[in-house]
């Protein structure tokens, strides 16, 4: 009922526009499509922002229609699905009415069509309500529309959400550094979908991968391939359609090397280290975290078409920090990975030793952290920030190595995350306020 109701508002909603944008003489403001002349996805003046809007709001609604066509199949009473199914098929055909009008420039029979066509839809929504409620809103289906649920949530686990969200904001706080503020909306939405699912593919081939280590560690255990939710095979075309995807997105909406950098960054982290590293040396977090710190480059690219010095310091920067980040993880987790074989420093080389390696590195990250202020590479808001980031850093990792329970370790593996959040947060703010330092 929910979905139906809202799939006849926006209907209503893009007749309106629609109407709008007839009565103005917007309908041929824009003459290229999807995105209007010159490629923008807004308009440049006011007919053709509102020819983009009423694009907009037609997109909207027709991803909310496919939403309520699926919903329809999976399991409705028999005269509230055959509605829905015959207002989505109007739906399609209004899309192609409107693309065939901005191709033949508004011919009056295409022009008529698609008024009255946008009629139709909202009557067939607004029938498929009105049936809804006759019959009841319950599906006869329940339990279809519930194991459909659970498999979008296995596929988004697939894809390892909690990293991927942690590369956008890198990816972000790049692009931000590099327009001195926010950058442009669309190049942003496309930046961060592409690379979102180009994350997402190379997090399922690391699932696909592992899927044998991942069934005898209880933190992995429950992903969706070891618990037989998701089949190797479905897991590798889901990578496939998701790298495509992205790769497709950064290429023709934001620019080829974007592209590039991004698929580089994947093909890095699903070859050198899932395939290679991870099971055969120690080393695998500090080789293998280059391929984390490679989203900095793509945003910063994405805004400007080339590579410049304040991204490889964000690049170096979520370089150093990743040993000490994992190793703080592995140190609580040293059992799972003992039973799974994986040569983690705890395992092979011992606690204490891989206490030394993380107050090493956290020394490391801070020292070149701070460099990047009498460099000129950024600037004193940067500098300062740094400073005290950096310091409570070294606090928490020399805690870590007098502590004999995991207490500090799991503390320092949380503060790890806030300091890079902090850090990419310090590292725009530095570019958008204007103190006088090298670009």
């Amino acid at each position: 009922g929910g979905v139906l109701t809202a799939c006849a508002g926006l209907a209503l909603l893009t007749m309106l526009a629609g109407s709008y944008v007839s009565s103005s003489n917007a309908g041929l403001a824009c003459t290229t499509f999807p995105a209007c002349d010159g490629g923008s996805w807004t308009g440049a003046f006011p007919a053709q922002v509102a020819q983009m809007a009423h694009r907009w709001i037609a997109g909207a609604f027709f991803v909310l229609a496919t939403v309520a066509a699926y919903l329809a199949v999976l399991g409705t009473m028999a005269r509230v699905r055959a509605a829905t199914l015959t207002a989505y098929g109007l739906v399609v055909l209004q899309v192609l009415l409107g693309m065939a009008n901005v191709a033949r420039q508004l011919p009056t029979l295409l022009r008529e069509a698609h008024a009255a066509n946008a009629c139709a839809v909202f009557v067939a929504f607004v029938a498929a309500l009105v049936f809804a409620a006759i019959d009841g809103t319950v599906p006869v289906r329940a339990r279809a529309v519930n194991r459909a649920r659970g498999v979008l949530a296995d596929y988004y686990e697939l894809a390892k959400p909690r990293i991927i969200y942690l590369l956008l904001i890198t990816t972000f706080a790049a692009m931000a550094m590099a327009a001195r503020g926010m950058p442009p909306l669309t190049i942003t939405l496309w930046t961060l979908l592409g690379g979102a699912l180009s994350a997402a593919s190379a997090g399922a081939i690391n699932c696909v991968w592992d899927r044998d280590i991942d069934r005898l560690m209880t933190r992995t255990m429950q992903r969706p391939i070891p618990r037989g939710a998701i089949s190797p095979r479905d897991a590798l075309i889901f990578a496939g359609l998701a790298q495509l995807a992205g790769f497709a997105l950064l290429y023709v909406l934001v620019n080829p090397l974007a592209a590039w950098l991004s698929l580089a960054g994947n093909a890095y982290y699903v070859v050198i280290y899932t395939m290679w590293l991870k099971r055969v040396t120690p080393l695998n977090i500090v080789i293998g975290g280059a391929a984390g710190a490679v989203p900095p480059l793509v945003g910063w690219a994405a805004v400007t078409g080339h590579l410049g010095s304040p991204a490889f310091a964000l690049f170096a920067v979520i370089f150093l920090w990743t040993p000490p980040h994992f190793w703080a993880l592995s140190l609580t987790t040293n059992v799972d990975y003992e039973k799974a074989g994986i040569p983690m420093l705890p395992n092979v080389k011992g606690i204490p030793r891989t206490k030394r390696e993380i107050m090493i590195y956290s020394l490391v990250l801070v020292g070149v952290s701070l460099a990047f202020f009498p460099l000129h590479v950024l600037g004193p808001c940067y500098g300062g920030c740094a400073l005290v980031l950096g310091t409570i850093f070294l606090w928490d990792a020399w805690k870590v190595s007098g502590d004999p329970t995991k207490r500090y370790a799991r503390v320092l593996f949380k503060y790890s995350l806030l300091y890079l959040a902090l850090m990419c947060a310090a590292m725009v703010l530095d570019r958008v306020v204007r103190f006088p330092h090298a670009l």
